[in-house]
């Protein structure tokens, strides 16, 4: 039987580069290029689904021990997309414990936005902004990767 992974298809991997670093009093952005072309409705809103969100850290510190998110379609947080946030812990590395993930899966995120309200990359792709927080203390984003099921 293939795991959940396996059948995962990545449909978007981003570097952040800088790192963005994250706390817990506020929340941080990271503007991700989801790779997708949304598929239009008839009622002229755009929709894409996302089965799990992986976010890389480093530089852990203060006993972050999970991560809170949240999808937006406006660089202001205005607009959200899916859930209002969700939460997951932090599973850091075997040797080193200042790196390490969270992932947020499990549920199927349906993101459906207005066309007016739709930001598209140069090529036609779906940006969206993923709002990060701590649960306490600190951590650096290194990168963010989007799967969804085929």
């Amino acid at each position: 039987m293939p795991s959940v992974e396996s059948e995962l298809k990545v449909i978007s991997f981003q570097a952040v580069s800088p790192a963005v670093g994250l706390v817990s009093t506020g929340w941080a952005r990271v503007e991700v290029d989801t790779g997708v072309r949304p598929r239009p409705t008839g009622d002229g809103a755009a929709v894409t689904a996302l089965d799990s969100i992986v976010v890389r850290v480093s530089s852990i510190a203060g006993s972050a021990a999970s991560l809170t998110a949240k999808i937006t379609a406006d660089t202001d947080g205005d607009i959200p997309l899916g859930p209002v946030s969700s939460a997951a812990t932090l599973v850091v590395g075997e040797t080193t414990a200042t790196e390490g993930a969270a992932t947020f899966d499990g549920q199927q995120v349906i993101i459906s936005v207005d066309g007016a309200n739709a930001v598209l990359s140069d090529d036609g792709t779906w940006i969206v902004y993923l709002w990060l927080r701590t649960n306490t203390g600190t951590c650096d984003v290194d990168s963010v990767r989007f799967g969804s099921r085929p």
